[in-house]
């Protein structure tokens, strides 16, 4: 009896822990989860990067269109809700009819992107717009499509 149980446990210490092939299909089942998370997640930062610049410039659009109608033309200095001309997410010019965005610090797909507010002096009105996007068109927010 005392043999057969030495014989036992010579087997399992022989044979614990995990194969060669136990490990390979563990690895690749993580490249494959990464493969298809990566992109995943580049797009929506990048989406995200687009959005974030967005927000910058839109709270803008109305203190611009008071100075319109007040007879000044706008400026990066009577902008006072535009704190610095350069962000996190921008580099924000103004124009006699413009707010533009342009990213700044991200991916090639979005990188000097830009996301632009125009006025329509005629129709008083807002319209935006995206360009420069290398990626997906879909990177750019709904509300200013490319």
């Amino acid at each position: 009896m005392i043999k057969h149980k030495v014989i036992h446990e010579s087997l399992v210490n022989k044979y614990s822990g995990f194969s060669l092939i136990e490990l390979m299909v563990v690895i690749g089942i993580i490249g494959i989860l990464a493969a298809v998370s990566l992109p995943l997640y580049s797009d929506f930062h990048n989406s995200s990067k687009m959005t974030s610049g967005l927000a910058e410039i839109s709270n803008a659009k109305t203190q611009f269109s008071l100075l319109r109608s007040s007879g000044e033309i706008p400026t990066l200095a009577l902008m006072t809700s535009i704190r610095s001309s350069t962000t996190d997410n921008c580099t924000i010019a103004i124009t006699s009819t413009t707010i533009t965005c342009t990213i700044r610090v991200a991916s090639t797909q979005v990188l000097n992107a830009r996301l632009i507010w125009t006025w329509d002096t005629l129709n008083q009105t807002w319209a935006c717009q995206s360009d420069n996007i290398t990626g997906s068109n879909d990177l750019a927010p709904k509300t200013c499509p490319v």
